[in-house]
Parts: structure tokens; C-alpha cells; sequence
């Protein structure tokens, strides 16, 4: 197979990686002039919510719960039988996959994209789910995807009807380091790819998120 190469290894950047929530107190007083505060006015939660310590920070308004774990991942399920507070705006009587894709980056971008530093959001994969939605946005640097995790994605969606039935919401800051990464030019990492059997696959340059202070860097077999 013909493998287009790039002319020089590519260097990418180091970036550091943090969790923007880390060192938020567990108070009911929450500051509109906070972190959390401004995460809480881009998913449309009132000031007033209620504050529960735990394991989770469990904040509620009304009938509607966020759960926030101290690693930085927000997660939201409407409650049964009630109507959610995030719906598809439609031109007709159900949204189309266009509406729906742009509302949920609407919201990815206001609670997660304000929050990710020099990270971008792409939209990851968007696919039909046992008669829902389930649409994924991931992070970025410098055009590289980052891969959150064992799941990857930085923000996940699944949507009923015309509404945000739940999502999930992996808050992480980035910032560059100033220094470069050494990585394996691409002739060479190709020939590992097919010594090992990867022939047909598509290399890729991927960072990837384990939640430590910094992203590792290489090439993956897609």
C-alpha cells in the first residue's frame, strides 16, 4: 500500500493537562465568579442550586441533578417522567441530525470549550443508538486528537426526540509546555505498523489523556 509520508518526523508540542475544578471548595455559597459558578451558568443551572459533599458534588435545581466528580467529570440524567432542560431547537416537527449535531457543540463548547485552554473541540462521532442520538466530541491540539481516557471523547450526548435526555462532560484544562516531543519518524513507525501485522490501517499521531499533569504523544494504528 502507498503510505504518504511526511518530509521531516513531525515534533509535536508538550502540553500539561489539569482538571479546571481542582481546588474548587464544597460550599452551597457558589461564586457566579468562580470555575464551577461559570460552569454552572453555561449548562442554564441557577446560582440558588444545593450543594451536597461526597464522593460527588450532587448540585440539583428542581428536579434537574449534576453530578460532578472530583476528577472533573460532569454528568447529567433528566429525571424520569420530566422534560429536559436542554432541547433541539427544530424547524420541523423532529430535529435533524444537522440541529442536533449543533446544538450539542453549542453546549460542548460553552461548558467544555471555555474551560480546555489551547484544547479545541471536534465533533468525534455521531451515530443512531437504539432509536436515540449519541453524538461525541473530543479534544484537540494543534489539529491532533486527544485521547481522554479509555473512552476518548471530552464530551458525550445522547439525545431522545428533541431533547438532552444525558450527557457527559470530561472537564480538562491544557497548556503548552514550550518543549517538543521526540517521536519515531513516520517511515519508521509505518514499518512497525506493518511488522506487526496493521496493514490496511491508518497511522496517526494521537495524544493521549490519563488524567496525569501531561499528555504522552506517538503514533497509533487506526
Amino acid at each position: 500500500d502507498e503510505t504518504l509520508l511526511l518530509p521531516e518526523p513531525p515534533q509535536p508540542r508538550i502540553y500539561t493537562a489539569s482538571n479546571p475544578l481542582s481546588g474548587e471548595a464544597q460550599t452551597e455559597d457558589i461564586r457566579s465568579d468562580s470555575v464551577l459558578g461559570g460552569l454552572l451558568t453555561a449548562l442554564s443551572f441557577p446560582d440558588s442550586s444545593y450543594i451536597y459533599s461526597g464522593t460527588d458534588q450532587v448540585i440539583r435545581s428542581g428536579n434537574d441533578t449534576l453530578r460532578l466528580s472530583s476528577s472533573g467529570v460532569v454528568r447529567y440524567i433528566v429525571a424520569e417522567g420530566e422534560i429536559s432542560r436542554y432541547l433541539i431547537p427544530a424547524q420541523g416537527e423532529t430535529p435533524t441530525q444537522l440541529e442536533i449535531a449543533e446544538t450539542c457543540r453549542a453546549l460542548a463548547e460553552k461548558a467544555v470549550g471555555g474551560l480546555a485552554g489551547e484544547g479545541r473541540l471536534f465533533l468525534r462521532e455521531m451515530k443512531r443508538e437504539q432509536g436515540s442520538w449519541s453524538v461525541q466530541f473530543g479534544y484537540q491540539l494543534d489539529g491532533i486528537q486527544v485521547q481522554v481516557g479509555d473512552q476518548g471523547y471530552a464530551a458525550h450526548f445522547r439525545v431522545e426526540g428533541n431533547e438532552i435526555a444525558q450527557f457527559t462532560l470530561r472537564l480538562r484544562t491544557y497548556a503548552d509546555a514550550g518543549t517538543r516531543a521526540v517521536v519515531l519518524p513516520e517511515r519508521q513507525a509505518v514499518a512497525a505498523m506493518q511488522s506487526m501485522n496493521l496493514r490496511g490501517q491508518e497511522l496517526i499521531l494521537l495524544y493521549s489523556d490519563l488524567g496525569g499533569d501531561t499528555v504522552s504523544v506517538g503514533w497509533v494504528a487506526d
